[in-house]
């Protein structure tokens, strides 16, 4: 039982060989040609995923029919890992895509991968062309950044030749005019380039200041143009600010409220003090929101003054309003705007003088003709707002010594400062002029409430008593009687019943019966404050209840007496 196993058997005869495979419609890595040589096609990268069989009876009859292949034999798609769609039983778009048939030889003519041929490094490569490059890197970098703003070096020196705006603003022309070449770099890019030749090009930047070059009077050009395009935005600057400082003394000459405001102050200063002063200084202004009352309010002195300036003059205004121009004039500096002027008149003497060196290499009578009208025509502005500013000096002058400074103390006073100081101030009323007239009127509000409290409100008109007046009569007089004419009413039926003691005798005890007499069920006793307690003779007959009493009490006595 333990001999060898027996030798297995020999193996059969090979399988015959299976039928060709079907023609693929799509092409494969390498595809044989026409001449049975294979072809290597474009590799395109894509990533096969595997598709799950759509839930259909067919297809569950088959599948459960078929044996199905171990996980060996299972045909495996190239290029990567598989990843299936979809879940169990749910169909995806791929269930519904149809392949077409596909031209194979056509598609591997077209997407035939060419063979790569190595890269030979040429020797006889032609070196890097050379430039002209003189200037150094700072230079040169700042140029070609200055050259993004402007426009083609075909279009600048007409441009400038001309001076035309369409082409070259003011901006523009201001970097011109800090780019432009000195003669030290025009010297240094003609000696480099007669040393080179003229068949090696030059760097932008060097070519850039070499085409400025060649225009005739640049810097004269340049400045006279930029005159022309900034002298309409200074001449507005300048006139602006004398429109603001009229405006300003004008307000100082015509405002009722500022005056107003001086008396008021002209009257507490003089009561405070114990004189009787005609005038101040206006740099007491800055100090009257600081001084301050003893009420617990700790009100300002300006408090009192916006208040008896509602009292004596309520026309008036809040003084902000009046001082619109010198809110503007105290942001002002008047020193620059005479340097501005003075600026102004330099620039257009240098312009002439720019005007005669531009004649001179330039033959166009026509821009001579216009650049002549320019400059004298800005001579006739200039001098007309020298002489505006003359005037609104002397203005000035008349306005300090109209306020009250002396010409010793007008000559230190700078405008700027004094509108500044008026600002401040007009600032500060408004403040507290705004918080009295709204304490003013929280307060009538307040009284207009108190006057409708406890008055009855009718179907017309009210009124104090309680009346309705809606059919336009009179109010009707008040049916509760006064305590007079009820003590009058009630001796006079106590004379018609009974005379004497004995009807006082009756009135007492028909009084202690109804206050003896058991209360109603139902209605507890509420203790009430002493003076609800408190009831007279004439206020407890007043009622229905106990004149009935009191006249039952008066007959029992008569039929006693009667009897």
């Amino acid at each position: 039982g333990g001999g060898p196993p027996p030798p297995p058997p020999p193996p059969g005869p090979p399988p015959p060989p299976g039928p060709p495979p079907p023609p693929s419609s799509s092409s494969s890595p390498s595809t044989p040609s026409k001449g049975g040589v294979k072809s290597r096609l474009k590799a395109i990268f894509w990533k096969p995923v595997k598709v799950a069989d759509s839930p259909s009876p067919a297809k569950t009859a088959n599948k459960s029919a078929s044996k199905q292949p171990s996980p060996a034999h299972q045909p495996s798609v190239p290029g990567g890992p598989q990843q299936s769609l979809g879940g169990a039983g749910r169909p995806t778009i791929w269930s519904e895509v149809t392949q077409v048939k596909l031209d194979t030889e056509k598609f591997e003519i077209l997407f035939k991968e060419k063979p790569r041929d190595p890269k030979v490094k040429d020797s006889t490569m032609s070196p890097k062309k050379q430039t002209i490059s003189v200037l150094d890197n700072n230079r040169s970098r700042n140029i070609n950044i200055s050259m993004t703003k402007l426009p083609a070096a075909r279009y600048l020196k007409p441009a400038i030749m001309h001076m035309d705006t369409a082409h070259l603003t003011r901006d523009g022309i201001e970097t011109l005019q800090k780019i432009k070449p000195t003669t030290e770099e025009i010297a240094k890019i003609r000696a480099a380039r007669e040393e080179s030749g003229p068949d090696v090009p030059m760097a932008s930047a060097e070519e850039f200041l070499l085409t400025l070059s060649s225009i005739s009077e640049l810097e004269s050009r340049l400045k006279l143009w930029h005159f022309r395009i900034s002298y309409e935005s200074m001449e507005s600057d300048v006139a602006c600010d004398m429109v603001y400082v009229k405006g300003a003394v004008h307000a100082l000459e015509t405002s009722n409220t500022f005056k107003n405001c001086l008396g008021v102050l002209l009257t507490i200063g003089n009561f405070l003090s114990g004189k009787d002063y005609q005038a101040f200084h206006l740099e007491f202004l800055t100090k009257v929101p600081n001084i301050k009352d003893n009420s617990p309010h700790k009100h300002s002195m300006l408090y009192h003054v916006a208040n008896m300036m509602l009292d004596t003059y309520p026309e008036c205004s809040n003084l902000h309003i009046d001082f619109a121009d010198v809110h503007k004039c105290a942001k002002m500096d008047f020193s620059v705007f005479e340097q501005t002027l003075a600026k102004m008149e330099k620039n257009l003497d240098e312009s002439w003088e720019h005007l005669r060196k531009i004649a001179k290499q330039d033959s166009s009578k026509e821009l001579k003709l216009q650049l002549s009208e320019f400059l004298g025509d800005v001579m006739e502005r200039i001098q007309v707002l020298k002489t505006v500013h003359r005037r609104l000096q002397n203005r000035y002058n008349r306005i300090l010594l109209f306020l009250g400074y002396t010409v010793e103390d007008a000559r230190k006073v700078k405008m700027e400062e004094l509108c500044r100081m008026l600002s401040e101030f007009s600032l500060d009323y408004r403040t507290i002029y705004g918080k009295v007239v709204s304490s003013r009127k929280k307060k009538e509000s307040m009284r207009k409430k108190q006057k409708t409290v406890g008055v009855t409100i009718t179907g017309g008109r009210r009124t104090k008593d309680g009346t309705d007046t809606t059919d336009g009569s009179k109010p009707k007089q008040s049916t509760v009687s006064k305590p007079s004419e009820t003590t009058a009413n009630l001796d006079s039926s106590l004379l018609a019943n009974d005379a004497g003691d004995q009807d006082e005798d009756s009135l007492f005890t028909a009084i202690v019966k109804e206050a003896a007499a058991p209360k109603p069920q139902g209605s507890k006793y509420r203790r009430k404050r002493p003076s609800q307690r408190r009831k007279t003779l004439r206020r407890t007959i007043n009622s229905q209840h106990e004149k009935d009493a009191i006249a039952q009490a008066l007959k029992d006595q008569e039929q006693k007496a009667n009897a």
